[in-house]
């Protein structure tokens, strides 16, 4: 249990670090959201890390994009919450 604590902590801090003012939310038509769940959280550190490893490989210059990039990121959120 003080690993699961520990863990969680871990996670939040790490949210706090990348998003200090405010940390993005998913909004549904039928809730409103006040405040970020430890799902919102999740999905806000996997979304930072998928993005940072894709980037660190790809080349300066001549990048070839088979999506929209607007696309990719709508598509990247849809995936952080999901996994």
């Amino acid at each position: 249990m003080p690993c699961l604590f520990g863990l969680f902590s871990l996670v939040v801090w790490m949210a706090q670090r990348l998003h200090p003012q405010t940390l993005p939310l998913q909004a549904s038509g039928w809730h409103a959201k006040e405040e970020a769940t430890f799902s919102d959280v999740l999905a806000a550190i996997r979304g930072h890390l998928w993005s940072a490893r894709n980037n660190t490989h790809s080349p300066e210059i001549d990048r070839t994009i088979l999506i929209p990039a607007d696309l990719w990121r709508q598509v990247q959120q849809v995936l952080a919450y999901a996994a």
